[in-house]
Parts: structure tokens; C-alpha cells; sequence
């Protein structure tokens, strides 16, 4: 009984350093302004006692953008590395519409979602946050269904890179996709390369929703594991 007790002890011992190590990689984050270059997003985020952080990595309200430069890039870095803030997530611009049924649309769309992976490639950055988009009258899987080629469309011109495309949930507003996680589910098993994408859960998104958190954290958690992976 010694020995079954003191082995107890000593399992009990041995969980409490992962237990720990889960608790500290709780991180606390907010999207900073690039206002004045990508850099300054570093010194703000440093303010507000953040350790992670999500930025534009190019106007949100434009197709088109100047080309980061050597020097640009290196001030990011170097601040990066100063403030010791990680991970860093990019949110792409709202124009993006992957869903989109008309081909011009879509197909700048894609252009500017491999535009905005080589910038986050080039910086560094772990993912590119996309709203999945609209399939605009066209039916939930027909948008799916063009959300999904324009992401292999986009990972086709952006081979060996390590950024990820993260797919963020949704409100529901119109005719978007995303609100519900299962869609978010059937976009990855579409694609050719699930593994290079991810899922960026936004709870004001999924509680407008529908998706009630205080009462069934649990449950939704189950949910999303099962849909989405």
C-alpha cells in the first residue's frame, strides 16, 4: 500500500509542471494600429501589456499596396525581437470574398490573398486571418465550394510557404459563410491541403450567432472538434 501511495504521489507530482505550462501559455493579445509602419504596432501592443498581436499587413480597405521594402522588414523584425511579442497574426483586407460566384471578383480575390500571405511570409508572421466570404444568392455550398478552390488556387502559387491561412469565423450577416462551424468544417475537407490552414474562433462572431458560451463551453468545444478538426 506504501508503494502504491508514494507511486500515486509521484504521478501526482510529475502532471503538475504540463498543468502549469498549460496555464502559462495563455496569452493575451489585441489588433494595434500599423499607423507610421508595421513596426509601431510592437510598441503599442508593449503598452497595453499584450505578449501576442494582430495587424494589417497592407491597407484593409484596398486592393492594391506599396511593396514591403528590405528596410520595412527589418524594422518589424528588429522590433519583433525587441519586444519579444509573439505569435503575430495578420488580418486580411475586407474586400476579400472567396465565395464570390462572379470570376472577376474571385479571382482578385485570390490575387490579393497570395499578395497578403507573400507579405506575411516575408515578416514572419504564423497566419493570415480570412473571412471565408459570400456566396451571394448562390447557395451555402456553391460558396463553399468556390471558397475552397480559391484557398488551393492560393496555396498552389504559395508553395513551401510556412504562414497559414485561418479561416475565421462569422456572425451570420448576409449571405456569409462561416457562421455556423460545421461550414468551416466542410471548406477544409474541400481543400487539397487542410493542414495549411487553421480556424480563428472570434466569440463575439459565434455568440451573434447563435452560439451561447456561458452555458455550453463544453459542448461548442466538442462541436468544433468534431467539424473542423
Amino acid at each position: 500500500m506504501a508503494k502504491r501511495a508514494a507511486s500515486a504521489k509521484r504521478s501526482s507530482a510529475s502532471k503538475q509542471p504540463a498543468e502549469k505550462k498549460s496555464l502559462q501559455a495563455q496569452r493575451f493579445g489585441a489588433h494595434m494600429s500599423v499607423a507610421g509602419g508595421l513596426e509601431n504596432a510592437f510598441d503599442a501592443a508593449k503598452l497595453a501589456g499584450c505578449d501576442c498581436l494582430q495587424i494589417f499587413v497592407k491597407n484593409q480597405k484596398r486592393w492594391d499596396a506599396k511593396p514591403l521594402t528590405d528596410d520595412g522588414i527589418r524594422r518589424y523584425k528588429h522590433a519583433q525581437t525587441s519586444t519579444k511579442i509573439e505569435p503575430v497574426v495578420a488580418h486580411a483586407s475586407y474586400l476579400i470574398n472567396l465565395g464570390s460566384p462572379k470570376d472577376e471578383q474571385w479571382k482578385k480575390s485570390i490575387d490579393a490573398v497570395v499578395d497578403e500571405l507573400e507579405r506575411c511570409e516575408a515578416l514572419g508572421i504564423l497566419g493570415l486571418v480570412v473571412h471565408p466570404g459570400a456566396h451571394m444568392g448562390e447557395g451555402v455550398d456553391h460558396g463553399i465550394g468556390r471558397i475552397a478552390a480559391g484557398i488551393d488556387e492560393a496555396h498552389a502559387r504559395t508553395k513551401g510557404f510556412g504562414v497559414r491561412i485561418l479561416l475565421e469565423s462569422t456572425a451570420g450577416q448576409g449571405t456569409s459563410i462561416g457562421h455556423e462551424i460545421s461550414q468551416l468544417g466542410a471548406i477544409l475537407k474541400r481543400t487539397k491541403q487542410p493542414e495549411r490552414i487553421g480556424i480563428c474562433l472570434d466569440t463575439c462572431h459565434l455568440f451573434a450567432a447563435g452560439y451561447d458560451l456561458r452555458d455550453t463551453v463544453a459542448k461548442w468545444f466538442r462541436d468544433c472538434a468534431n467539424t473542423s478538426g
